[in-house]
């Protein structure tokens, strides 16, 4: 895939995929289009990557990414080649041609295995839902085809690790363990809680990415994403956040832990075909200012006070704002099954897995 006209192909194919799902989201273009604009994410810029498209009777059937990654060979020295954007019709035969066209290319830079899907990086949207397909994603995670999985799987991928999407309503309480938690943890000497500073949110932000790359634990495919990319994202989540679902919590003034919740707009953007028409952009406006839905996007903490309970504590906090703004649903997402403490947490907190997203490896042979 060499020209603009072959990335529009690529950008284009899944509005038309999906146009009859009646759950799939549709991104919203502008963003899209960023996404793969170098000038606007350096991703692709620190990362060699190739797009290829399937076509059959010159029609688009079916699109895969294939891409490195540095910061996770830096961390983990794996030669883990990773694949995404991942789209095709219900046809073994291109699912093959699409993964023998990333294999070989990831192959040919050296890679060992092949990981996925990732779009770009695990810190972007990532995985295949495997459960839960009866209902739209939260912002920023994905609807796949229930028939996707087996593509995979047929091709010779192997589960390798699955995330949780965890449900809350209005309706279920917070558990008595989790208050019990907050109240003792927020008269720790020296704690303050308190929300962004909207004058001084890149300074906000550093401490937040402070907190972020000392909360990661090494466990396959997880590792701090770049400050470029986390800039990134955050830039494009100031749009569309609340002040109220911002939170840092700081002793003695050094950031410790960060939580943050963003309105759900999918709940808009669902019918929108992705489009920021001026009808749109006055929906959505008017949703941002009177969600009935959020997704926790972050609930992280240092690694050294992973076991002081301000976990807790951000999420009451931000669950309070949420009933007090008269929210009908919430959504926690995405949780590592490998996450004991923070989903203990969540099914304490009254929390219903409602997604499963599952991430995929497989050898490749030399």
């Amino acid at each position: 895939m060499d020209s603009a006209r072959d990335l529009r192909l690529f950008r284009r194919f899944p509005y038309r995929l999906h146009r009859q799902a009646a759950y799939w989201v549709p991104p919203l273009r502008l963003l899209d289009g960023w996404n793969f604009d170098e000038g606007k994410n350096r991703y692709l810029a620190r990362n060699a990557h190739r797009f290829f498209l399937a076509t059959h009777r010159g029609r688009v059937v079916g699109r895969i990414s294939a891409q490195l990654n540095d910061e996770h060979q830096r961390v983990y020295e794996d030669g883990c080649g990773f694949v995404g954007f991942f789209e095709s019709v219900n046809s073994q035969s291109v699912a093959n041609a699409l993964f023998n066209a990333a294999s070989d290319w990831l192959r040919g830079q050296g890679c060992r295995s092949v990981c996925g899907p990732a779009d770009f990086t695990v810190n972007d949207s990532a995985g295949l839902l495997t459960e839960g397909f009866g209902s739209r994603p939260a912002f920023g995670m994905k609807w796949t085809p229930n028939y996707y999985r087996s593509l995979w799987m047929n091709f010779g991928f192997l589960e390798e690790e699955r995330h949780y999407a965890w449900g809350f309503y209005r309706d279920i309480p917070l558990h008595p363990l989790v208050h019990r938690i907050a109240d003792t943890v927020s008269v720790t000497p020296g704690l303050t809680l308190r929300p962004f500073r909207r004058d001084d949110f890149d300074e906000d932000l550093r401490r937040a990415y402070e907190v972020y790359t000392k909360a990661w634990q090494k466990d396959w495919a997880n590792y701090p994403p770049a400050w470029e990319d986390f800039y990134r994202q955050a830039r494009y989540l100031r749009y569309i956040s609340h002040r109220e679902f911002v939170w840092i919590a700081l002793i003695h003034d050094n950031p410790v832990g960060v939580g943050l919740a963003i309105p759900d707009i999918n709940e808009v953007l669902l019918k929108g075909r992705g489009r920021l028409s001026p009808w749109m952009l006055w929906k959505l406006w008017r949703y941002i200012r009177h969600p009935k839905s959020l997704r926790i996007m972050v609930l992280e903490l240092d690694v050294n006070f992973f076991d002081s309970g301000i976990d807790a504590l951000l999420y009451r906090k931000i669950h309070r704002q949420a009933l007090t703004l008269g929210l009908q649903h919430g959504e926690v997402s995405w949780i590592r099954d490998s996450n004991h403490r923070m989903n203990k947490l969540m099914e304490k907190s009254g929390g219903q897995r409602d997604k499963i997203y599952t991430m995929y490896r497989m050898p490749l042979q030399q």
